[in-house]
């Protein structure tokens, strides 16, 4: 008999056989996420990968998570800051990242440009109640 495959056994695959730097790591809310150098940000539950969100246009060189607030600030070598926040399908349990805020910080310039230039690089994040630091390639650091 030929086991046929499904769209959730086809995910999984692909999930098993990613190749990837991971850069930063982070808990909230008891969940594993972390960033690679491909762009993506990736939910992890019980040493498995369960789910990868694309996040920027290159590495992710930073990750902050707020417990308190339960939100999340990604930023990557592209000069873009990410607000997001996790989550979590009450019935089935099925965790994603919601994007709710977009921080261009490459003003106008194109994501390949803005890696290039240390202007731009975003090296750390740190998310506050009421604010966003962002420590740059550079040396400049920005509050937003």
């Amino acid at each position: 008999m030929e086991k046929k495959e499904t769209g959730l056994n086809k995910l999984d695959d692909e999930l098993e056989n990613i190749f990837v730097t991971f850069l930063c790591v982070g808990f909230i809310n008891d969940t594993l996420i972390t960033t690679g150098d491909d762009g993506y940000l990736y939910i992890w539950e019980q040493e498995r990968i369960i789910r990868r969100v694309f996040g920027h246009e290159g590495a992710i060189f930073a990750l902050d998570c707020n417990q308190k607030l339960g939100l999340i600030c990604s930023g990557g070598m592209e000069g873009i800051v990410l607000l997001w926040r996790l989550l979590v399908e009450p019935r089935s349990n099925i965790k994603s990242l919601d994007k709710l805020k977009v921080f261009n910080l490459r003003r106008n310039l194109d994501a390949q440009q803005a890696v290039m230039n240390s202007e731009y690089n975003v090296q750390s994040v740190c998310i506050s109640y009421n604010r966003i630091v962002v420590g740059m390639r550079s040396g400049s650091i920005l509050e937003m």
